[in-house]
């Protein structure tokens, strides 16, 4: 019996996609956070996903503020695995709790409100900055390819890393609360 939730909130809908491959592969309910702060008790243990948007994980603070969040899941543009410390400092995570980040992919279609409008004001202002340039850095290669290639990156294989973590931490926690660890 999974002994924590996966708390989540999405904007384009990557994050809730990948807080269900979560959710199908560990067992452990997927609610989003609006749901979860009126059925989970207070300081319940969960993993906490959200969108990233100028750097931080949006809800984390409202998250922290009603969970035991034991690891948070950064899901934005950039290549999994990536920015995991700018993420951490903009969004002021621990040092000691776990953080990972997952591509979501862009598709502006499906933000919702002002983000829609912020997004085409920047992409327009990002590839034109990007093509006066004689040459790109490996980051700016990305950035450019990212507003080139629209759609979702949302990727069933790179759940993997967060998957293997939450059985390993499953695992501790059972054995502490037996009192074998």
């Amino acid at each position: 019996m999974t002994q924590f939730a996966i708390v989540y909130q999405s904007n384009a809908g990557h994050t809730k996609q990948y807080a269900e491959l979560l959710s199908k592969r560990t067992g452990a309910v997927a609610l989003p956070l609006s749901q979860a702060i009126r059925v989970l008790p207070i300081g319940s243990r969960v993993v906490f996903m959200g969108w990233i948007r100028a750097g931080q994980v949006c809800g984390y603070r409202k998250a922290v503020a009603n969970f035991d969040v034991i690891a948070v899941v950064g899901v934005g543009m950039a290549p999994a695995g990536t920015q995991i410390d700018q993420v951490r400092q903009a969004t002021r995570i621990s040092s000691v709790t776990p953080l990972f980040t997952l591509c979501g992919g862009l598709e502006p279609e499906l933000l919702s409100g002002p983000y829609k409008l912020m997004i085409s004001m920047a992409a327009k202002g990002i590839t034109d900055d990007l093509a006066k340039k004689e040459s790109l850095t490996e980051e700016e290669q990305q950035t450019k390819a990212m507003f080139e290639d629209l759609g979702s990156k949302v990727d069933p294989q790179s759940v993997e890393e967060i998957v293997c973590w939450m059985e390993d931490s499953e695992e501790q926690y059972r054995l502490f609360r037996l009192g074998v660890a």
